[in-house]
């Protein structure tokens, strides 16, 4: 499967706020390209679920999945989080 179909997967599965299934996608597709992370990252940041202990481990990440998981934090009250 391709990145953009693996990513709209997981876009689709978080969207309908089904994290599980967007994860299990990640997982059995071994999503590994930036734009997949950044996927699942936005997904659990639009859902409430902040993974910043997977979001440091992971060793592919830029700032647009830095600002991804930081948007997530925001939106769901965690100020202080947002700071560091």
């Amino acid at each position: 499967m391709e990145v953009t179909e693996t990513s709209t997967l997981i876009e689709m599965y978080a969207k309908c706020g089904s994290m599980l299934e967007a994860q299990q996608v990640a997982t059995i597709k071994q999503a590994r390209s930036l734009i997949e992370w950044t996927s699942l990252i936005s997904g659990y940041g639009r859902n409430g679920e902040i993974v910043h202990k997977t979001f440091s481990t992971n060793r592919v990440s830029n700032i647009v999945s830095w600002n991804a998981l930081k948007r997530g934090y925001r939106d769901h009250g965690y100020a202080e989080e947002v700071l560091y």
